[in-house]
């Protein structure tokens, strides 16, 4: 009988984000494409734990941060 493979650590990685909302961000776009294209799969191996300002950045970044 095999041993139980033990389940890998899923990474959280925050993104703080201002402009653009982060499913149209080019930034949150790029970072996400080029994870998968190193192998790592959302969900599975990380997190993208995204924070955008609504265009207020001034006063919500700090909060967010």
């Amino acid at each position: 009988m095999g041993d139980a493979q033990q389940a890998g650590k899923v990474w959280r990685i925050g993104v703080l984000v201002t402009g653009p909302p982060p499913d149209q961000h080019v930034c949150v776009l790029a970072l996400r494409r080029g994870l998968a294209d190193l192998g790592y799969v959302e969900g599975t191996t990380h997190i993208l734990d995204t924070r955008w300002a609504e265009g207020r950045e001034e006063k919500i970044v700090p909060r967010l941060a």
